[in-house]
């Protein structure tokens, strides 16, 4: 083993028979330079280390001016998605069940009146208001979840007839929560209305501004973080409010 304790009694007795030993020689003040040199570089490496590691962990801390910037710019960017929503130039995903009435669906068609003329009180209706009015200032995609050609036919009809407005809106037809979901992920909408928790819990993955149409839905976030509404006229109106 290493008797460490004469290496430390030894070396300050060999540093000095070396100047000795150099002290006469005229290159000897070059030499003490350049050692000189070499000591203090060798000495400021540590110190230049620990002062850029302090700066580093300083830039880290929460409280740091630069960091506290892109802090709220990333928190900001997650309140203009999710809270600064405008309701205007939007792709917006609307599944149709979540705006029709529970005597328009498919599984109640028998128990429908004869529809007729839509008379003044559809026209006047909230629903109807607030839908065209997401119609005119977005880029709306109807998505209707279908189990046969005969359903499918019937809401086309349907749309036709009682919902005009939607005519000029892109209409697209699936058979599955699966077919919905990709539809949305083509169109990567900054709204979505949705039915049914199954495809709102996988939309919400991806996108901030997902609302699920429930009856007797509480008016909030559920469980799955989802914005619930009891109808499509309660969702629109709270997505008017975030501007």
């Amino acid at each position: 083993m290493f008797d460490f304790s004469n290496i430390t009694r030894l070396l300050p007795l060999s540093i000095q028979r070396l100047i000795e030993k150099f002290k006469n020689n005229p290159k000897y003040s070059k030499i003490m330079n350049l050692l000189w040199y070499a000591v203090i570089i060798i000495g400021l490496v540590p110190l230049l280390l620990v002062l850029f590691k302090k700066t580093d962990e300083d830039q880290q801390q929460p409280g740091n001016t630069q960091n506290g910037t892109n802090n709220n710019t990333s928190n900001n960017t997650t309140v203009s998605r999710r809270g600064d929503l405008s309701l205007s130039g939007n792709k917006v995903c609307l599944n149709a069940k979540a705006f029709l009435q529970e005597d328009e669906l498919f599984e109640n068609r028998n128990d429908q009146k004869e529809s007729g003329e839509i008379n003044d009180e559809f026209n006047n209706d909230e629903r109807i208001k607030s839908l065209k009015d997401l119609t005119k200032s977005n880029d709306v995609y109807l998505i209707c979840q279908v189990s046969s050609d005969e359903e499918q036919n019937y809401y086309q009809d349907l749309l036709e007839t009682r919902y005009g407005f939607f005519n000029q809106v892109k209409t697209l037809f699936c058979e599955t929560s699966k077919g919905k979901i990709a539809f949305c992920r083509q169109i990567n909408p900054q709204l979505c209305f949705e039915v049914d928790r199954e495809t709102t819990r996988e939309l919400i993955r991806f996108y901030q501004n997902v609302y699920m149409i429930k009856k007797q839905a509480k008016n909030g976030l559920n469980e799955d973080k989802v914005l619930e509404f009891s109808t499509i006229t309660d969702a629109l109106t709270n997505a008017s409010k975030r501007k």
